[in-house]
């Protein structure tokens, strides 16, 4: 069953959204401060954790919809987790689906769209892309699909912002970030770029040099 804004009640269960909306923030309540207890003992291992988020992530995403904050919120701190322990590729997934999810549901509902979430958007794709530009030369194992699509994430969310740059011309902090994400975005894509086009040979002495 999953939660929306909506009063009423549910059609299939026919218990009231107050009521199933209580149910479902009082476990993830209870999720959220195991994960932070965890987080917090010396003694937890990633495997733990790993679960925690996992459960945390699965429910919000079954239970709420798009455009409930506490499912934005709490799979964004996945995908954080997910980066920070260097499972970029998972990361990757969950932040693709997501922003699919949430480009499919605002652009019907574009007059209750907001900005910052093209902001919040980005910075996580950048924190992932910082990742995989730093691995680069130094893992087995890369696999250049993720950052390509990731890649087409930062494009869609700069030309969505170029929409607004006109209002914001004589703001210099707003537009020499847009600026400088722009610049990023080509660097980082010529980075992906000539990785694809370096000989496999070459690829292989980088990661062994």
């Amino acid at each position: 069953m999953e939660i929306t804004q909506i009063p009423g009640s549910c059609s299939q269960c026919h218990a009231e959204y107050e009521v199933l909306l209580e149910q479902y923030t009082t476990f993830i309540s209870y999720i959220v401060k195991e994960i932070r207890a965890k987080e917090s003992d010396p003694k937890a291992t990633q495997r733990e954790l790993t679960i925690l988020y996992g459960t945390y992530n699965s429910y919000l995403t079954m239970h709420f919809s798009e455009e409930n904050p506490l499912r934005f919120a709490g799979v964004l701190s996945f995908v954080e987790f997910l980066t920070s322990n260097g499972f970029l590729n998972h990361a990757s997934n969950v932040l693709i689906a997501l922003h699919c999810s949430y480009y499919s549901y605002y652009v019907d509902n574009v007059k209750i769209y907001s900005k910052d979430i093209d902001a919040t958007f980005f910075n996580k794709v950048r924190q992932i892309m910082e990742r995989y530009v730093d691995n680069l030369t130094n893992s087995s194992e890369m696999d250049v699909v993720y950052p390509k699509k990731l890649l087409k994430i930062m494009l869609h969310i700069l030309t969505s912002q170029e929409q607004y740059m006109d209002a914001s011309i004589d703001d210099n902090e707003i537009y020499n970030t847009f600026l400088e994400n722009y610049t990023l975005y080509y660097e980082w894509k010529k980075i992906i770029n000539s990785y694809l086009l370096m000989p496999k040979s070459l690829q292989e002495y980088l990661k062994k040099a």
